[in-house]
This record gives structure tokens, sequence and C-alpha cells, in this order.
């Protein structure tokens, strides 16, 4: 898996991702609405502005008649107008008796605003935005005039508004000044989204590594409560009263292990000796026969409860294992040369197929004990003029070792069932064995954490697949 991969997967990134964007479109809305509510107070205001304005015209000219209206108007110094005011005024024959407009709005066909006016269906219209702007290239589409008319006396009317230019004004320092700071809010956004990430995974982060150590074999690792009373840590309390359970139940179940042991061995090796001797001194052979199968049996039960305390300790990680770099050539060269002679004997054919070079870091004596256990049921179970082969190859970063035969195979229903302690399917039960060996090989398989599968071929035979780091 690539870094940026792994990277993209990991939790914390998602966490700062989801607050940065989270922190980045709170702010676009917040400036949204800001310059929403901004521009709205702009357009009343200038909306108020020019009703004022209209109601002063109206009453100059309906008080004192047009031409002082007009007059009024003409007064340049006049602190009547403002920048983006328009003032229009028709006569009753259509012609413009007076024009003010907004700079950058002088190229404007006049005419056109009486039209678009009648045409409206509210107080106010809105003329502009659509390019008729002839060669004024100040303007765009972006910019209108919005507009309400007025009756005056002796049939005059008056238009009278204002341009978009504040609000546009005001809407571009807004934004101007919201990008500036978008950078910084994002900085904001990415450092408070690692800051939470790390506040809201750091529990996690301790339970995954209480875990690990567990894992390990460390059954006294904890994970540290805040006392904060929070889901996480509850959730690291109980995590802590489950580890302290486990670890007493494996503690009691080691203490009954080693005592079953201590109690069995010292007894076993007493009516072993005793039954060596009586073989020594007795000369009935009736006598002899029975005391050497009691002998057999003994050894048999001390095998198995050997077996099984190793299995044990290999499932709960107390494996003492010695790991070493491993030449699998000689490792195999080993277990054929043991197994050549039973295999001869039976007319089998004992192969290997082992590259030079390839070695693995594990526990001799106990990868000895795996591959031996692997041979030895596939000369047991082979039938005559048949093979067992041994094979070993590179897999990726660890090692691949096969060993196969030619046997009766294994019983598809019984294949998942074969590593378990004491399992044997009918196939085997006319053979001899504890039903302990590839619970064994398993064991040691994982203390070493690899893998083995079983598999039937499909011509005959089975094949053991073992899979080491």
């Amino acid at each position: 898996m690539s870094l940026k991969h792994r990277l993209i997967h990991r939790l914390e990134f998602k966490l700062v991702l989801f607050f940065s964007t989270g922190f980045v479109v709170l702010a676009l809305l917040l400036f949204a609405f800001i310059s929403f509510q901004l521009s709205t107070s702009i357009r009343l205001k200038e909306r108020q502005f020019v009703l004022e304005k209209a109601s002063q015209y109206l009453s100059i000219a309906n008080a004192r008649g047009m031409d002082s209206l007009l007059a009024h108007l003409d007064r340049k110094a006049s602190p009547t107008f403002k920048p983006g005011m328009l003032v229009l005024i028709n006569a009753p024959d259509g012609t413009i008796a007076y024009a003010l407009l907004p700079e950058f709005w002088e190229t404007y066909p006049l005419a056109d605003i009486p039209k678009e006016m009648d045409a409206r269906t509210g107080e106010w219209g809105l003329v502009g935005g659509s390019g008729w702007f002839g060669d004024a290239s100040e303007i765009d589409e972006s910019d209108w005039l919005e507009i309400t008319s007025k009756k005056l006396a002796q049939g005059y009317t008056l238009y009278i508004g204002y341009s978009n230019e504040e609000i546009e004004e005001t809407q571009s320092r807004l934004r101007d000044l919201f990008f500036n700071l978008l950078g910084f809010s994002l900085v904001v956004g990415i450092l408070g989204g690692i800051f939470l990430s790390w506040q809201t995974l750091l529990p996690l982060k301790e339970l995954l590594s209480a875990i690990k150590r567990v894992e390990s074999g460390e059954m006294g690792a904890r994970v540290r409560t805040r006392g904060t009373g929070d889901d996480l840590d509850e959730l690291a309390h109980k995590f802590n009263q489950m580890l302290s359970k486990i670890e007493t139940l494996i503690r009691a179940m080691a203490e009954s292990l080693d005592n079953v042991a201590h109690d069995l061995r010292t007894p076993l090796a007493r009516m072993r000796a005793s039954i060596e001797k009586s073989v020594e001194d007795g000369e009935d052979d009736a006598l002899m026969d029975s005391l050497l199968d009691c002998a057999e049996e003994t050894e048999r039960l001390n095998s198995i409860i050997n077996t099984l305390m190793d299995i044990s300790e290999a499932e709960t990680g107390t494996m003492n294992l010695h790991p070493e770099t491993i030449s699998i050539l000689d490792l195999m060269n080993s277990v054929c040369d043991v197994y050549q002679i039973p295999a001869e004997e039976k007319q089998i054919t004992l192969t290997k197929i082992v590259p030079k070079g390839l070695s693995v870091l594990a526990d001799p004596g106990r990868l000895y004990q795996v591959i031996a256990n692997l041979v030895d049921n596939g000369v047991k179970y082979t039938p005559p003029h048949g093979r067992v082969t041994l094979t070993a190859s590179q897999e990726g970063p660890g090692i691949k070792i096969c060993v196969e035969d030619t046997g009766p195979g294994i019983p598809e229903k019984d294949i998942p069932k074969i590593f378990d302690r004491l399992f044997r399917c009918d196939r085997s039960r006319s053979q001899k064995g504890l039903g302990l060996g590839l619970s064994m090989v398993q064991a040691v398989v994982r203390a070493h954490n690899g893998t083995i599968v079983a598999e039937n071929l499909k011509d005959r035979g089975t094949r053991f697949t073992l899979l080491l780091p």
C-alpha cells in the first residue's frame, strides 16, 4: 500500500479533512450571510434616500412649479446629488427636460428608461445589465440602476434612482478581505482539525497500543483513564476490567496446567522406573509383555502432557522461542535424513526441491519439529510406491514451504477440524498417533507469526502449505 493510500485511509486524515472543510464551509456561509445582509442594508438605505429626494422634488414642483424645480436641479453645487444617483424628468411631449446620470452611464439610451419603467409591475424597476451601454467599457453586465417614478405637476414625470456602484464596491472590498483571510482560515481550520483529531483519537491510540502489548504477551498492559466520564473513558475502564479478568483466567489456567503436569509427571516417572526394573528382574514372558505395554502407555501419556503444554504455551504467546537465521536447505536435508529409511521401507520416494541460499528467521528446533511432523504424516499415510515431496520458495517478503504426498487425502468435511486438538479423522484411526501433531504444528507456526493451510490435490494426495514471515 502506497504512502498516499495509507495517508488517505488514516482516521486522523479524515478527521482533519472533516474539521477543516467544515471550518471553511462555515466561513463561506458566514461571508454569504454578511454579504447579503450588507447589500440588503445598503439597498434599503439607497431606496430611502431616493424616496426622500423624490418627495422633496415633488413638493417643489407642486408648490413653485416646474421651472423652480429645474432651476433647483441645475445648481451643480447643490448637496442634492450624491455619486451614483439618477435623476430624469420627461416633459409631457416625451422629450427630456432634465437628465443627470451616474458616472459611466452617459451613453445609456435615456429614451429606453421610460419604456422599461412603464413595463414594470412594482414600484421599483431595474434597467441596465444587458449590454446596452454603447462604448462605455467601464460598464459590464452586472451593473444596473434601480429606479422609481413619480408624476409631477404640468404632466411631467420624474424618474429617480441609484446605481449599484456602492453595493458593488462594498461587496468587492468584502470579497477582497474574505479571500485575504481565507488562507488564514484554512491554516486555522487545519490546525484546529489536527488538534481536535489528536484529542479525539488519543484514547483510541492508547487502546490500540494496549492491545498490541497484550498480543505480544504483556498481560499487565492497561489503558490510562482520564476520569472525564465520557464514552471513551468508560470504554477504557471496561477494557481494563476485561484485561484483568483475562489475566486472572490465564494465570489460573497456567497454574492448573502446571499442577497437573507436576502431579502426573512424578507418578508416571515412578511407574516407568518400577516397570523397567521389573522387566530387568522378571522371568515370566507374559509379565514382561504387560509391563512393556504399561511402559509404552506411560510414555504415551507423558508425550500427550508435554505436547499439550507446548500447544498451550504457543497459543497463549508464552512459548520460549530462540529465533536464528536457518538455512531451509539444511533443515530439509536433516528431516529427509531421518525419514529416508522409513520411506524406503514402504517404497516411498522422498524428494525435496529447495533453492540454495533460502533462509528464514525462526527457532530451529521448533521449525524442525513442524516439518518433521508433516513429513511423518506424509510417509505414514502414503501407500507403497507413492511420493512425498518437500518444496520451498520465496513468497513476497516471506518463505513458502510445501509438503505434498500421494496418499488418500483428507475428507473435505474433516479439513476444517484437522488442526483441532485430539482430532483424528476416520482414515487415520488405524494408525498410531495422539491426534496432537497438527495442533502442535499450527500452534508453533502461529507463534512464528506464520500461517498453515491444508488442501487436497486434484489428482490424489494432500498438500500442507506453510508461510513464514
